[in-house]
This record gives C-alpha cells, structure tokens and sequence, in this order.
C-alpha cells in the first residue's frame, strides 16, 4: 500500500493539547498528513498526540501516537473516553513499531475494551 492509499482510508486524528478533545480531520484535511495539516491550521506538531482511526471490514481501531510515533505520554483514563467517543472500536494502539515503507506498522502496545455483554 503506498502512503497515499493509506492516508485515503484512514482519518486523521489529535487530541487537543487544551482539552484532550478528540480532533478529527475533516474535508481537505482528511487525506493529507499530520505534518501538512498541522502546518496549514497553524497548530504545533512536535508533542501533540496524533493518530489515526481506520475501519475495516474485520476490524476497527485508534491508533495513538507523537514525535517519531513514539508511545504518548498520555494518562490511562483518556482510554474510558475514547471508547466511549468510539463505542465500536476493537482496540486502541499506542505507539508503532516503525515498519517498512508501504506497510501498516503495528503498534507497541494495545488497550482492548472489556466488554461484559459478550
């Protein structure tokens, strides 16, 4: 998958540095990079959290990341709010283990949501 392929299927996402909204790209935005689009709304790249939400036909997940997709410093109860922002989500990755170009790159850690209904 090249990079611009993935960047079609996935949305971008960051969570705001004043209020840990969850932030999603939206229009132009949506298909660009986090570096472009941070550099086109003015907003500061270097220790924002940033990721990305994707939905497949098997799965569904957030994906977590800063700096050089390092894992965020980020306190544990954020994960409560984004399941609950994303009630079907499978999983949330934190951090990625920086993969060959054109692949996915998998993440260091990842948080499942206990559910007790299944």
């Amino acid at each position: 998958m090249i990079e611009q392929e993935f960047h079609n299927i996935r949305v971008p996402l960051y969570l705001d540095i004043d209020t840990l909204n969850v932030k999603l790209a939206k229009g132009k935005y949506a298909n660009m990079s986090h570096a472009e689009w941070f550099n086109e709304i003015g907003y500061p790249f270097v220790h924002t959290v940033r990721g990305y939400y994707m939905k497949t036909e098997n799965d569904e997940y957030i994906m977590l990341y800063w700096n050089d997709f390092e894992v965020p410093n980020i306190n544990a109860s954020l994960f409560s709010y984004i399941f609950s922002y994303f009630p079907t989500l499978k999983w949330l990755g934190l951090g990625c283990h920086i993969g060959k170009e054109n692949e996915i790159w998998k993440p260091k850690y990842k948080i499942y949501k206990y559910d007790i209904f299944e």
